[in-house]
């Protein structure tokens, strides 16, 4: 899975960016906890 993400050069269009994707860490964590044979990395 890819996510490709556009934003504005705004400081509160970076600052929702953040805000919804903070931690990608806890994103794969959480999907590979739900799929333990993904091998996600």
């Amino acid at each position: 899975m890819f996510l490709v993400v556009t934003i504005g050069e705004s400081n509160t269009a970076i600052q929702t960016v953040k805000d919804v994707h903070g931690d990608p860490g806890a994103l794969v964590r959480t999907v590979g906890f739900r799929d333990l044979d993904a091998r996600l990395s």
